[in-house]
């Protein structure tokens, strides 16, 4: 048997170039589409909102950017609790 160290470079959401950034957000919207139950939302969320600008205008391929620009804070909140490699992949360890 072999063991073996490694060590990764580990960066806050802010300390990532545009391009790391992007994929980070992408890929959280991405989750937050495939994970959330829209029928379990609060009538007031800003997810709910933007799930229904998309149904308004008939657009479900634009969910994603509805979800950027009603939820921004949010999203931006949530990928800030994070640690990640540095192109955008989410790190997850100790």
């Amino acid at each position: 048997m072999k063991k073996v160290n490694v060590e990764y470079s580990v960066y806050q959401f802010d300390e990532l170039e545009k391009k790391a950034q992007d994929k980070v957000i992408n890929e959280y919207i991405k989750f937050v589409l495939e994970t959330t139950d829209i029928n379990s939302l609060d009538k007031k969320s800003n997810l709910l909102k933007a799930h229904q600008r998309a149904e308004e205008m008939q657009t479900p391929w634009f969910t994603g950017s509805y979800i950027w620009e009603y939820c921004e804070e949010e999203v931006l909140s949530a990928v800030r609790d994070e640690e990640y490699l540095i192109n955008g992949e989410l790190f997850i360890g100790e």
